[in-house]
């Protein structure tokens, strides 16, 4: 009997759009607790539930940018958050107001 895969990777070239269109299927499978992954290669099932912890970095060096976003949790975990709260604005204007993602719980 074949095992369930315990890890899955895929890296490839996106424009913008299909960036955004994978960034709201994540959202929407937080919010169904349940993230399916599936390329040639192989797929993955995971079920998000409890506290997640959260990370972003963002790297501008040069002519490079880059966005690291790193979600991990344990099952049924009843975690306190240790951080405060992250603002993120998604408009190039500075003086726009950023989101207070906490707000929106």
């Amino acid at each position: 009997m074949k095992s369930k895969p315990t890890n899955f990777r895929h890296e490839s070239m996106q424009d913008s759009k299909a960036v955004v269109r994978y960034l709201k299927a994540l959202a929407e499978g937080f919010e169904k607790g349940s993230l399916q992954f599936r390329d040639q290669d192989g797929e993955i099932v995971l079920e998000p539930n409890g506290m997640v912890r959260f990370g972003v970095t963002a790297d501008a060096k040069s002519d490079r940018f880059g966005l690291t976003v790193k979600l991990s949790w344990k099952q049924k975990t009843e975690e306190e958050s240790d951080a405060g709260p992250l603002l993120i604005n998604g408009s190039a204007e500075a003086d726009s107001d950023p989101a207070d993602l906490e707000d929106e719980s």
